[in-house]
């Protein structure tokens, strides 16, 4: 897979230090296997409206485990990637994510966790946050926060809803 000089440029943004709850970068893979940035942005709402569903793309979005006590509140980055496959793919466009996925993980170091995705319903906030609940911590948020609006309680985080 090539990848294109700006490769590193959003990437750089979603894992620096003061990033805010929410930073995100798409890529996207072309009929030729060029792996290039797509588009950036803050929300969860908004990553979700810049996958198409006839691309494979990738993309990965820095939420915070907030954990709010009495006396403090502590934040902790959370990056999860999203392996998006569009529910419009043909075979062959579906085929390009075989080695890309494994490429872009290279590429894409210290992410939380992975959600599989082909439609806008494959990442709602609870799926996400269900997600990174999963993943694992010794010690758990009081929520989990993808944008300065958009954000759900660890009490809200549902094993089985459909949202």
């Amino acid at each position: 897979y090539t990848y294109l000089r700006n490769m590193s440029e959003g990437w750089a943004s979603v894992e620096a230090k003061e990033a805010p709850a929410g930073t995100w970068v798409v890529c996207i893979v072309d009929k030729d296997n060029n792996v290039s940035e797509h588009k950036t942005g803050c929300g969860l709402a908004a990553l979700i409206e810049a996958f198409e569903p006839d691309q494979v793309m990738y993309g990965v979005i820095r939420g915070l485990g907030v954990d709010e006590q009495e006396n403090v509140t502590s934040s902790r980055p959370k990056l999860v990637k999203i392996n998006w496959v569009g529910d419009k793919c043909g075979p062959r466009v579906r085929g390009r994510a075989m080695g890309s996925k494994a490429a872009i993980a290279d590429l894409w170091k210290g992410v939380s966790c992975d959600i599989e995705a082909s439609t806008p319903t494959d990442l709602t906030m609870n799926i996400v946050g269900l997600a990174l609940l999963k993943s694992g911590a010794a010690h758990k948020p009081t929520k989990y926060q993808f944008s300065e609006t958009e954000s759900i309680p660890l009490t809200d985080v549902v094993q089985n809803a459909e949202s």
